[in-house]
């Protein structure tokens, strides 16, 4: 149930972006078009990805969802300071067009995320964090893991 409130919520954040988009596509920076583009990309392969990831129950790929969410927000971010702390940046209604089509992608890439949360937990029955920590160790520190069994298992 869970699964199918994420997607519905993640239908209604892209017709909102899609709409608003319709409305000022001629009205806004060519810079805005192309982190708008970016971050409509990541979110596409993010929902190719967990869409995947549920089917086959793929932790990896479910945890690759998990990471480029940072990238979503990343470039959210970026917009923001763009156009609340540069002079620069635009100004007025395009500024709060932009904004809003910032945060719609970045709320869906955020669900994508929470979807790829539940099929970890699905695959595993352990939760994000406990997965994350095992899969962000460095290879030296796995290596150290297993030299260290290897002794007990010797004891």
């Amino acid at each position: 149930m869970k699964l199918m409130l994420d997607l519905e919520r993640i239908g209604d954040l892209i017709v909102s972006f899609a709409e608003r988009a319709a409305i000022v596509r001629n009205r806004i920076d060519m810079e805005d078009v192309s982190q708008l583009t970016k971050m409509a990309c990541f979110l596409e392969n993010m929902l190719e990805q967990v869409s995947k990831a549920f089917t086959e129950r793929n932790v990896d790929q479910a945890l690759h969802v998990i990471r480029t969410d940072a990238e979503i927000d990343r470039l959210r971010n970026l917009l923001l300071v763009r156009h609340t702390e540069n002079s620069d940046g635009l100004k007025g209604q395009e500024s709060l067009h932009v904004l809003s089509m910032a945060n719609a992608l970045e709320r869906a890439g955020d669900h994508a995320k929470n979807i790829a949360e539940e099929t970890c937990h699905l695959a595993t029955g352990q939760t994000v964090r406990h997965l994350l920590r095992a899969k962000d160790r460095s290879f030296e520190q796995l290596f150290l893991d297993w030299l260290s069994k290897q002794a007990t298992t010797k004891v």
